[in-house]
């Protein structure tokens, strides 16, 4: 006999050996409750339950917090004014270059304006790609209610105006190295800068509209 079928033979020898041994049982078993007197019960030997497919976790959209406001907006989008004065949306402004390539050429660097009234938050950011893709903020600095009502209490005049770091532990916090200058006249313009390089600058009617939008939230009375 080949080795192959040998093998055959020896795993059906064990199958059928396994079968008696549970079919004498079975018999021995309903024997005894014969004698016993007691009535033939079922075999109640629990069967595996079959198993159930794995699914990928989902979140269904109703489970998820109900939002009435855009956590963020663009100043530029033709609908954000009527997000201005949510003070649960924060809003923001793309610069351009100073010199660009193309018209409307963005330099990659945001001013945001966050909260309302004394607690009025602006900072100029950029946004940085982490390890593993994904995409983060670098801040440059950050100028708080204070400091911004200052320069919004007389609307158009220019200004110069140094950020600071976004320091918990440290009271004053210490200058950033980025600084805010806005020239008024015919063509006014808001620059960002380090030192003699400008990260980016706004003008014409965004400009209008931030500085609307910024005087607006630091007027606000918080609730």
């Amino acid at each position: 006999m080949r080795p192959l079928n040998r093998l055959r033979t020896n795993q059906a020898a064990a199958l059928s050996t396994v079968a008696a041994g549970s079919a004498a049982q079975d018999l021995f078993e309903r024997g005894r409750q014969i004698i016993a007197g007691l009535p033939p019960q079922p075999n109640t030997k629990p069967e595996p339950a079959p198993a159930v497919p794995r699914r990928q976790a989902r979140v269904s959209s109703s489970n998820l917090p109900a939002c009435t406001h855009p956590v963020e907006v663009d100043l530029a989008d033709p609908d954000a004014e009527r997000h201005i004065g949510n003070s649960g949306t924060n809003v923001y402004v793309c610069l351009e270059e100073l010199h660009p390539a193309d018209p409307g050429q963005l330099s990659g660097a945001r001013l945001r304006i966050l909260e309302s009234g004394r607690y009025t938050l602006l900072n100029a950011e950029s946004t940085v790609l982490l390890r593993g893709g994904e995409k983060g903020s670098h801040w440059y600095g950050c100028l708080d209610g204070a400091e911004l009502a200052a320069i919004c209490q007389t609307p158009g005049t220019p200004f110069f105006i140094r950020l600071r770091e976004f320091y918990f532990e440290t009271r004053p916090a210490p200058y950033s190295g980025l600084s805010l200058t806005h020239f008024s006249g015919d063509d006014p313009e808001l620059r960002a800068c380090f030192g003699t390089h400008c990260l980016g600058v706004l003008r014409g009617g965004l400009l209008l509209r931030f500085l609307n939008c910024l005087r607006q939230r630091c007027e606000m009375v918080e609730s």
